[in-house]
């Protein structure tokens, strides 16, 4: 029995022995798992701050090329400046264009002035025609008058003859009127032995007399008749003719204002002209400056975003191989993480099987010691 406890005591030894090396080879096991998370953590922050300073220069660069872009926005509004200024020539060409149409339009209204200038010197060309005839006509009629007076003193000189003999005739029939009855009767009677022609010869004197009257009176009202007609025609053509100087006078005026403001128009559109032609030149240099320097800008902003294009594929295919290694390495350390944990229950329920077992064989060692010790008291009493 004695060596049976014995051989069981070293037993029981040897196993807890055995135990307490697998419990310190798991604790060791458990300190370099500890000890690896540890370096994977530290290794991880090295990654996760090399990301960031990555993520800082690709910010950096991103920002570089948007002050790029903004001077390339700046550029492109100068050449929106040149546009406006392009339309701004165009709408200058386009009043050129009406001034000219404008100008053309004063040479028409010149021309139709000029052919209203023309028929008025043609209306007074007629006028002074008529006013050659009127003077021809005015002579013919002063040569009539003249005929007229002459006829009138004529006739005037006639009746004062006739008017002498009617005269003594009339006196001679006073006498008679103062001469007794008997004589007058018998006068009487010789005038009525007379011929028909001497009883009728003073009423024909008469009656050509007042014929020779009335026909100087008719030809004194026709002669006044038609010089108050000449004398009307006259004043007619005077108006017409002060009225044709009055209008030639007005479309000389107009005419004269009319061509100083066509050369006035003609000057401003020279000067309008010389101004675009420079202008224009002014602006076609901006233009072919500003497309020079806007090409070599897109040229160097398209050279800038391949190189940060490049450069921000690289950093991507580095993060995503990054990111990839990183999700590895999360999983190993989850795989070893998890693996750990199973480690440590396990070494725990060990510990505590180890623990059971270990009071199990300290209450076995008791009960042994105590019937070791029962024994050993028997054997020293015996």
């Amino acid at each position: 029995t004695e060596n049976w406890t014995t051989l069981r005591s070293q037993d029981s030894a040897k196993e807890i022995s055995v135990l307490r090396e697998k419990v310190a080879s798991l604790e060791r096991a458990l300190q370099l798992a500890e000890l690896k998370s540890s370096e994977l953590a530290k290794l991880l922050e090295r990654e996760k701050i090399e990301h960031e300073k990555l993520l800082r220069d690709l910010q950096e660069k991103q920002h570089d090329s948007s002050r790029d872009s903004k001077e390339l926005k700046q550029s492109t509004n100068n050449c929106v400046r040149c546009i406006d200024n392009l339309t701004e020539l165009s709408k200058m060409e386009i009043q050129n264009l009406q001034l000219q149409n404008t100008c053309a339009s004063h040479l028409k209204d010149i021309n139709e002035l000029k052919n209203a200038l023309k028929e008025a010197r043609t209306t007074i060309n007629t006028l002074h025609e008529k006013l050659d005839l009127k003077a021809e006509r005015d002579h013919l009629i002063d040569e009539l008058k003249e005929k007229a007076i002459q006829f009138e003193q004529f006739m005037r000189g006639k009746n004062t003859s006739h008017s002498s003999m009617s005269s003594s005739g009339n006196s001679s029939t006073k006498d008679s009127a103062t001469s007794p009855r008997p004589q007058e009767k018998r006068q009487s009677r010789d005038q009525s032995v007379n011929t028909s022609s001497e009883y009728h010869e003073p009423n024909d004197v008469e009656t050509r007399k007042v014929a020779r009257e009335q026909e100087n009176r008719i030809r004194e009202e026709m002669a006044r008749a038609f010089a108050a007609e000449i004398k009307v025609i006259e004043e007619k053509f005077k108006e017409q003719y002060i009225k044709f100087e009055q209008n030639i006078t007005e479309l000389k005026k107009e005419l004269h204002d009319r061509v100083n403001e066509l050369l006035l128009r003609n000057k401003e559109i020279e000067v309008l002209k010389y101004a675009i032609v420079t202008e224009r030149e002014k602006m076609t240099e901006i233009l072919a400056k500003k497309d020079e320097d806007a090409r070599r800008l897109f040229d160097k902003q398209a050279e800038v975003m391949k190189k940060y294009k490049s450069e921000l594929e690289n950093a991507h295919r580095k993060v995503q191989f990054l990111e990839g290694q990183l999700h590895e390495k999360r999983e190993l350390i989850q795989a070893e993480r998890e693996s750990m944990e199973k480690l440590i229950k396990q070494v725990t329920e060990e510990r505590k099987l180890y623990k059971e077992h270990e009071d199990e064989l300290i209450a076995k060692f008791k009960e042994m010691e105590t019937e070791y010790n029962k024994s050993l008291e028997m054997m020293t009493e015996k």
